[in-house]
């Protein structure tokens, strides 16, 4: 009753609105669509939780597929840039309130704002960090596979989930090769 009197007084004094659903459960998922669609909402986001408890709604929501990603038809550029940068955090540096900044807080901090010039830890990141320039090509199991640069960047998910390859390629790959009687490609 509470979101539905909180929706309709945003609907009535004509506030553009975009509700984000966090979801961790197929329960949840289906509950999130079934509020917009009582609710008419036209635009809404769903933002997958992992707990450590869902990976098989994860596996079905979440994984990259090979046809989801070959059906994607990223351009050159975009390719070209998930092979060189991070995309979900190059350029990006959070300050705490300490001064510790990080180029990812799933990271170590990269030093502080209080003890040298913001430059330096531009450079530090930059030549050596952990965070902008870690793309799939870099990362176990990933650099064997032929898809990673179709894949989206290394992200929050990655290191919730505690891997690296949030799909089911690795899967399909077996299965081909068993199919085929070709060894290990």
């Amino acid at each position: 009753e509470e979101l539905q009197n909180n929706l309709l007084l945003l609907k009535k004094k004509d506030i553009r609105f975009k509700p984000f659903f966090i979801v961790q459960s197929e329960k949840e998922l289906i509950r999130s669509q079934q509020i917009a669609a009582v609710f008419h909402l036209e635009q809404f986001s769903f933002f997958p939780y992992y707990n450590g408890r869902n990976k098989t709604f994860f596996k079905k929501n979440i994984y990259i597929k090979k046809k989801n990603l070959l059906a994607a038809k990223p351009t050159i550029k975009e390719i070209f840039s998930r092979k060189v940068i991070n995309r979900n955090y190059f350029g990006k540096l959070t300050e705490m309130t300490d001064g510790d900044v990080y180029a990812n807080l799933n990271e170590k901090s990269i030093g502080n704002i209080e003890t040298g010039p913001i430059r330096g830890l531009l450079y530090k990141e930059l030549s050596g960090g952990r965070s902008w320039l870690r793309t799939r090509d870099k990362v176990t199991p990933c650099r064997e596979c032929h898809y990673c640069f179709l894949c989206p960047s290394i992200s929050n998910y990655d290191y919730a989930a505690g891997q690296y390859n949030l799909c089911t390629i690795w899967k399909e790959k077996k299965h081909e090769t068993r199919s085929s009687g070709k060894e290990g490609t």
